[in-house]
């Protein structure tokens, strides 16, 4: 049977292989046999309806364009996370809200430290 407990963790081999205690915001990106990268921009903006579409969305065209899977969903993430950076705060953010700044965050705007480790 399945430890949900467990398996819920952020203590997973995953993130112990990150070789650092990843923050809840933190998105880990793996590969079998590639190892892991942390992709540490983002807010609690992001928990909203819809966010996980423009994610999946912006890793869709990443791959369309034939990018590595691993690099590509790491590289959206950090897209991801420096546009909901980039909204300005308010309350009741919706996933549209993140699109100008998406358009933003991929020309390099609001990189403050390395995008991935």
């Amino acid at each position: 049977m399945i430890d949900l407990q467990t398996s819920c963790n952020r203590e997973s081999p995953v993130a112990a292989s990150t070789g650092r205690h990843p923050d809840a915001a933190d998105t880990l990106v793996a590969a079998p046999r590639e190892g892991v990268l942390v992709a540490s921009y983002g807010t609690p903006a992001l928990a909203t309806a819809g966010s996980g579409d423009v994610l999946t969305g912006v890793v869709a065209c990443f791959l369309a364009k034939g990018m590595d899977p691993k690099l590509g969903a790491a590289t959206a993430a950090v897209a991801h996370g420096v546009a909901a950076e980039l909204v300005e705060p308010q309350r009741g953010v919706i996933a549209s809200d993140l699109l100008p700044e998406l358009r933003r965050a991929l020309a390099g705007h609001g990189l403050q430290r390395a995008p991935l480790a």
